[in-house]
């Protein structure tokens, strides 16, 4: 695979951005009004890249090649900062970004969450950065088998 990849970075405008506690509503597994505008939110930039599937595929093929991601997930939040844990809005963010790429999320090796608190904003923002990840697990298995 071609080591000088370009990573797909994208940043998404949004209302509000949802922790995966706040997906469905009632008893049912419908999405919530909120989540349901987030993941409209981010489909909506992502179709707005203007790109074919082709193009898309020149240059971010090798995200359909790799083994290893690793994912990074800024939010910035103007809002209710100390009411969102990071791991749970990370779940349902990944999870769409995934579904639209067309792939599997177990691919994620390695996640960077992080937010971020920005009151003057007039709206939230959420970034990907997807890159492969050089992590070098050979280091886990020569620790594990010397004796």
């Amino acid at each position: 695979m071609e080591t000088n990849i370009k990573p797909f970075v994208v940043k998404v405008p949004t209302n509000y951005i949802p922790s995966v506690n706040q997906m469905f509503s009632g008893r049912t597994k419908h999405l919530s009004e909120v989540a349901s505008t987030y993941k409209s939110n981010i489909y909506d930039l992502l179709q707005g890249l203007n790109l074919t599937d082709n193009e898309f595929r020149k240059i971010y093929g090798w995200i359909y090649e790799a083994w290893y991601l690793k994912l990074e997930i800024h939010f910035l939040l103007n809002s209710n900062f100390y009411k969102r844990d990071t791991d749970n809005m990370i779940k349902f963010s990944q999870d769409i970004l995934f579904e639209w790429l067309g792939i599997n999320d177990t691919y994620v090796t390695s996640i960077i969450g992080r937010k971020f608190y920005i009151p003057s904003s007039e709206c939230e923002y959420v970034i990907f950065i997807l890159n492969l990840d050089d992590s070098d697990i050979n280091i886990y298995e020569e620790k594990l088998n010397k004796k």
